[in-house]
């Protein structure tokens, strides 16, 4: 399968990651949404064959410090994307009640910024997964 980029349009780019032998092993998929204060940009990591979100990276937010800020700062957060299955689809749920692989646990006091990133993710998906996972 082709997937096609527009150099006009940014929201139609995704990025292939390969491994020495030059496989397509997954993809890096840019995504964004609204925040409590801003838009959040993200990037996350897609593995095709384990149907796996495999990583996240926030690369621009504005939300609150010392709470939001938490979505790229606090590590146990961050490990929820480490081997996320993508369905039936991503839940949030409460901090410490993640039970399922396809839950991630919310950061206590920042619940609107941990609800965006899932969103986010999860919006993505919507658009892109039909069209790799064939």
């Amino acid at each position: 399968m082709q997937v096609t980029t527009s150099k006009q349009n940014d929201d139609d780019t995704l990025y292939g990651g390969y491994n020495n032998q030059g496989n397509l092993i997954g993809y890096a998929i840019p995504a964004e949404g609204p925040g409590f204060q801003d838009t959040i940009r993200i990037l996350y990591g897609y593995k095709v064959e384990q149907r796996q979100v495999v990583g996240m990276e926030v690369l621009e937010s504005r939300e609150t410090p010392g709470l939001g800020d938490k979505i790229y700062k606090d590590a146990d957060f961050q490990e929820n994307f480490v081997a996320l299955e993508v369905e039936p689809t991503i839940v949030l749920v409460k901090k410490g009640a993640k039970s399922a692989p396809n839950e991630v646990d919310a950061i206590t006091g920042a619940t609107i910024s941990s609800k965006a990133i899932v969103k986010i993710i999860n919006k993505a998906n919507e658009r892109w997964l039909k069209r790799l996972n064939q």
